[in-house]
């Protein structure tokens, strides 16, 4: 449907600002934390908000971020 094809979209174009900002974190000054706790909270709230409609898109979403910093 089309709810499923905006959300696998939305997943696949965050993936790569996720990886952006987690690669970063490390060499961010203390007030630039603010961005990764905002990655990470938008992150969380994604997952929680779509996990029980599309579950498949949101663990192929999981699983790919895990193969990426693996």
């Amino acid at each position: 449907t089309r709810g499923e094809w905006s959300l696998r979209i939305l997943l696949i174009r965050f993936k790569p600002v996720l990886l952006t900002v987690f690669a970063q974190a490390t060499t961010w000054a203390t007030s630039q934390g603010t961005m990764f706790e905002s990655a990470m909270k938008t992150s969380c709230e994604m997952i929680g908000s779509c996990w029980n409609k599309e579950q498949t898109h949101v663990d192929m979403f999981i699983v790919g971020l895990a193969a990426s910093i693996a």
